[in-house]
């Protein structure tokens, strides 16, 4: 194999937006492996309720593979000054 191979980074903006049957297909990239390697890296960004389908019983095994999960809150007009 290409010592220098990259997995491909998906970055899926507005995931709260998605179906637990669509979740579940973007965990099974994740099952795709090279030479001991993943070919795939996921993102998921979207608002508070995207915990709500990662709560989900099917979702399991996306859930376990979570490597960090970032909040960000909102800022106050100090913030964005």
């Amino acid at each position: 194999g290409n010592d220098f191979a990259r997995p491909l980074l998906l970055i899926i903006d507005e995931a709260q937006m998605l179906s637990v049957d669509l979740l579940d297909e973007i965990r099974m990239l994740t099952n795709l492996i090279r030479d001991g390697r993943p070919l795939v890296q996921t993102i998921l960004v979207g608002n508070p309720r995207l915990e709500d389908p990662l709560a989900d019983p099917q979702l399991e095994s996306l859930s376990q593979r979570i490597s960090a999960r970032c909040y960000l809150h909102p800022m106050n007009h100090g913030e964005t000054a």
